[in-house]
């Protein structure tokens, strides 16, 4: 009988044993936090906002009833809308929706009128705001028309905004989370 009772009593712990996620689960499971990002220089941030300059125009635009529930011309969902800004060891891309003026025209035959770049950063700044808590990233950036200055806060929880200022059109900044990229990509 007691050899029984000890047979059941180790199926039931090996049972339950299988269970506990082991430590690589438990890593892989939490959060990376943003010095882990920074360091990884593999990374993506997804935006949910969009905060473009308020001018005349835009106020044209919210008052025709053009803009989705929820939004206003100060503040515009992007939650569903595909989205990105990736660190990719030296390289960085981003595909990130516009909203607001342009003040040089684009090229021909232009079929998006987002913000698009892909290449090597330039003047890339990284330093840690120890009074806030914060990493702030700035770099420059060209396309083949446009040229970029972005400005990246990094906060501990890992959300972010995002600045873009343009040769070519109003500033625009953006909130979003961000993640480790092969996270990202799961």
């Amino acid at each position: 009988m007691n050899i029984k009772i000890l047979s059941i009593l180790v199926l039931i712990s090996a049972f339950l044993l299988s269970w506990i996620p082991s430590d690589g689960m438990k890593r892989k499971a939490q959060k990376p936090t943003v010095e882990e990002l920074l360091e990884s220089k593999e990374f993506k941030i997804e935006c949910d906002w969009a905060m473009p300059t308020v001018t005349n125009a835009m106020n044209r635009v919210g008052n025709s009833g053009l803009l989705p529930v929820g939004t206003n011309i100060g503040r515009i969902n992007l939650i569903g809308n595909a989205n990105y800004l990736k660190f990719m060891g030296d390289s960085i891309s981003a595909d990130l929706p516009y909203y607001g003026e342009r003040q040089a025209g684009g090229g021909y035959n232009s079929s998006d009128g987002g913000i698009k770049f892909n290449g090597l950063a330039k003047d890339m700044k990284i330093e840690k705001n120890e009074k806030k808590g914060h990493y702030n990233i700035k770099f420059s950036i060209n396309n083949n028309t446009e040229s970029f200055n972005v400005n990246i806060r990094l906060f501990p929880n890992l959300n972010s905004t995002i600045s873009i200022y343009s040769n070519q059109r109003n500033t625009i900044r953006y909130d979003g989370t961000a993640s480790l990229l092969e996270a990202a990509n799961e």
